[in-house]
């Protein structure tokens, strides 16, 4: 069985964005995820975790209010 794989926080918002173009262009979640490289319940995780949303402002304020993003949550020194 293969090692879980951790993806930075700027990794999972790009991946967000693109099924949000890729759902645009008629895609069902499940082949998007496939062409993302992505499990459908990675996505839908990442989704939830971000906070219900499916608009991608919706899933980037969410990361940034969980104090995910390092952006908004430096490391203090």
């Amino acid at each position: 069985m293969a090692a879980a794989k951790r993806h930075p926080t700027e990794q999972i918002v790009a991946k967000l964005r693109e099924m949000e173009k890729l759902q645009a262009q008629g895609l069902s979640i499940p082949a998007a995820c496939k062409r993302l490289g992505i499990s459908d319940q990675t996505f839908y995780r990442w989704r939830l975790k971000a906070g219900q949303g499916n608009s991608i402002l919706a899933v980037c304020t969410g990361i940034a209010m969980a104090g995910i993003c390092p952006a908004t949550n430096p490391v203090e020194a």
